[in-house]
C-alpha cells in the first residue's frame, strides 16, 4: 500500500467516524481505480 493509499485510509476513517457513508466518501475520489478501492476496503475492514 502506497502512502497515499495509507493517508486516505486514514481520512475514510475519520469521516466515516464523524458519521458520514462510505459510499459518499468514496464518491468524491473519482480517481481512486477498482484496485484502489478493493485494497482501502481491505484495510478499513482489518482495522474495525
Amino acid at each position: 500500500m502506497t502512502l497515499a493509499l495509507k493517508l486516505l485510509c486514514r481520512v475514510v476513517q475519520r469521516r466515516m467516524d464523524a458519521g458520514e457513508a462510505l459510499d459518499d466518501i468514496l464518491q468524491e475520489y473519482p480517481r481512486l481505480t477498482e484496485a484502489e478501492r478493493a485494497l482501502l476496503l481491505t484495510e478499513l475492514e482489518a482495522q474495525a
